[in-house]
């Protein structure tokens, strides 16, 4: 009996649903009878104006024509863009919501903007935020253009900002993409604990807030005055200001007036504030907005971070120092800035704050700070900064929000005897300037260069003028390098700069010409017409082994290669790459081009990696019999030349040692996995080293085959 009654169940079921959805949608969206005018003209449209809880919706496209805009559906985004030419106007529409963006400023509709029909609706009140007059009569709407030149307020810091500082490069992002922070915090529960961070202190919310429209407003009397905003009530008004920003909000109203460094404009809230149980009850993601702090969720702690935004960045010189300028409405605490990809990018971490929407990426016109790259990972700001060679830098917080600044660094000390005179070349990272003065007893040259950060070691020269170099990090804050020369007699000398960060001295020899330790000049015209190959491990998508603060072997050895190519061509040697840039080239085209090539000698160039952090030093491999005597020579001059422990030569059967027909070997001048070796391998002066001491042997190498 009771399966006969479950069809007429069913039955009633669907009848129940199909009458309660005829009853219930068609009341929330109506068909209307208005029509719509424009300067007073009729429009005819295809599409009906609808209302829907009580809010008239305007087809937007419908009217485009008629105001001489455009509408355009930007899909990877998924919102419009309408253009007002005469109005010179520009404003994203989201669908499905009620915020939208005037000149790059955010605003928000009374009602949802919404489809039917496959059209975009949005409440008529729209054209009052554009300036445009709306008057509703007799099932008429009229609208009007704005009555003079007055444009929609715009974000003053949409515009591009310069100043009165040297070498400042700013940039601004128009059209800025909204963000829906609805899409960032979800809806919360009124009895479960809910946390609000600002300023590192830490707020429970929980029975403290509730929705309406959709919209989280929350009693924020207590936490604004622990954070020390200031409150007054005057009338239906409340004026509130931090910082530099007051804001004034009108109760049961959307509007509010913010006032910030002499310019004003108007903004609109999605919900008014509310006065209950005589708490007030602000929209709290964008009443924080206001004073730029920005919202981010944390739902496994259940907190609200109210993060401060990066708002501008300058790039400055003070006298031979660059400045990196960072600019927060709030304190900022940056990390020492982290030297990524072999003294070519450095980033810099700046925990908990968010970057500005109108800061974007750029190249700049510096040629030692090439480029500001802006990217936002969790809760953490990074600035990367792509730089020319190594720089030492030190961060300081300050009332606006932090300092970096790049020192130079002094890399490397080359002597060369030429013309009966010794030239010593001082070469930094960067410009740098000099102080020179003599000392007695013993006899000393000091040079003392402020402001840079000394990456030398002390050593023994083999030259007639000084017995020793002692070099020194004389001062740190802020760092100075000290460089003492002990003469073994008092020589006069010149000191000029040959560029903006190469330092020379010049000490006239007396009597017989001294040799140092080096090749002599006239015999490294042994290399002319030499053929040469060099072929740099690995590269592209094999980047060979990995080391410490993410080192590749590809780049370390493609950058010696490059390096030694420079020297040996000085001496007329005919140098062939097996690869010039970061490509994947497989061991069987390496053979071949190294087989077609007709080279004399072929050195692969590698670095050493082991899974053990103390592995460390300099070795070199060879296979065939011949290899054995190029093998030893750069073994020796490498070992002598860079310091590291001396591992010795080793045979082994590597592919491009055992299929190449001619004199090779495969070099690893340091483990890239050693803290010790990877410091000075990621050093430009260290690999300008390595490069000398493998050209060195190469010379010795072809004198011996005399």
């Amino acid at each position: 009996m009771k399966l006969k009654c479950i069809p007429y169940l069913i039955l009633f079921i669907f009848t129940f649903l199909f009458f309660y959805e005829v009853k219930i949608y068609p009341n929330e969206i109506k068909e209307t009878n208005y029509h719509i005018y424009y300067q007073n003209k009729k429009i005819n449209i295809d599409s009906p104006l609808l209302k829907k809880d009580q809010t008239i919706f305007i087809p937007l496209r419908e009217l485009t024509a008629t105001l001489k805009a455009s509408l355009t559906y930007l899909r990877k985004n998924d919102y419009y863009k309408l253009t007002l030419k005469e109005q010179n106007t520009t404003c994203i529409i989201i669908p499905h919501s009620n915020e939208f963006w005037i000149n790059n400023l955010k605003n928000f509709f009374s009602k949802s903007s919404f489809y039917h029909l496959n059209r975009l609706y949005v409440p008529l009140d729209f054209f009052k935020y554009l300036d445009f007059k709306t008057k509703i009569k007799n099932k008429n709407i009229y609208i009007s253009a704005p009555s003079s030149k007055k444009q929609p307020a715009s974000s003053p810091i949409s515009k591009p900002l310069k100043s009165k500082q040297q070498n400042i490069i700013l940039s601004s992002y128009q059209d800025a993409p909204p963000i829906d922070h609805n899409l960032l915090i979800p809806f919360l529960e009124n009895d479960r604990s809910i946390y609000l961070f600002i300023n590192d202190h830490q707020y429970n919310l929980a029975r403290k807030f509730f929705y309406q429209n959709n919209v989280l407003l929350a009693d924020l009397g207590h936490i604004l005055k622990k954070e020390r905003f200031k409150i007054e009530y005057k009338k239906n008004k409340i004026y509130i200001s931090k910082k530099n920003i007051l804001a004034i909000f009108t109760k049961n109203s959307r509007k509010v007036t913010i006032i910030k460094e002499n310019s004003t404009k108007t903004q609109y809230l999605p919900n008014p504030i509310i006065e209950k149980n005589h708490k007030t009850y602000f929209p709290l993601i964008f009443f924080f907005e206001i004073y730029n702090l920005y919202p981010s969720w944390n739902a496994k702690q259940r907190i609200i971070s109210m993060l401060p935004s990066i708002n501008k960045v300058e790039i400055i010189k003070e006298n031979t120092l660059y400045k990196l300028k960072i600019f927060s409405d709030y304190p900022i605490q940056p990390s020492k800035p982290k030297l990524y990809d072999f003294s070519k990018k450095i980033v810099l971490k700046i925990p908990n704050s968010i970057i500005h929407q109108n800061l974007k990426s750029y190249t700049t016109q510096n040629k030692f700070l090439h480029a500001l790259n802006f990217q936002q990972n969790k809760n953490n700001s990074e600035i990367a900064i792509n730089i020319q060679d190594s720089f030492y830098s030190t961060v300081k917080t300050t009332k606006y929000g932090a300092d970096v600044t790049f020192y130079p660094m002094i890399n490397d000390i080359q002597e060369l005897i030429e013309d009966n005179k010794l030239n010593v070349y001082i070469y930094g990272s960067a410009p740098f300037n000099k102080k020179i003065f003599y000392l007695n007893n013993p006899s000393r040259l000091v040079i003392d260069i402020k402001n840079s950060y000394n990456n030398l070691e002390s050593y023994i020269p083999l030259n007639p003028i000084y017995s020793k170099v002692k070099s020194s990090l004389h001062t740190i804050s802020p760092p100075s390098t000290r460089l003492v020369f002990y003469l073994k007699k008092h020589t006069r000398m010149q000191a000029s700069f040959i560029d903006d960060k190469t330092l020379k001295l010049v000490f006239p020899l007396s009597g017989k010409r001294k040799i140092l330790k080096k090749t002599p000049v006239a015999q490294r015209g042994i290399l002319k017409n030499k053929i040469i190959i060099l072929d740099p491990g690995h590269g592209g998508k094999d980047p060979g082994a990995i080391g410490l603060n993410n080192i590749y072997e590809k780049n370390l050895s493609l950058d010696i290669a490059l390096k030694l190519k420079k020297i040996l061509e000085q001496d007329g040697a005919k140098v062939i790459l097996t690869r010039k840039n970061d490509q994947t080239l497989s061991l069987e085209k390496r053979v071949r081009l190294i087989n077609k090539s007709r080279a004399h000698i072929l050195i692969s160039i590698h670095l050493n990696s082991f899974f053990k952090s103390y592995a460390n030093g300099v070795e070199t491999y060879y296979f065939k019999s011949k290899d054995k005597k190029l093998a030893s020579v750069l073994q020796k001059e490498m070992a002598q030349d860079l310091s590291f422990k001396n591992i010795g030569l080793k045979k082994s059967m590597l592919y491009v040692l055992n299929h190449s027909k001619i004199p090779a070997a495969l070099i690893e001048p340091g483990f890239i996995s050693n803290p010790k070796e990877v410091a000075y391998l990621k050093q430009n002066y260290f690999r300008q080293k390595i490069a000398k001491s493998l050209h060195e042997g190469i010379l010795k190498y072809f004198l011996t085959k005399r």
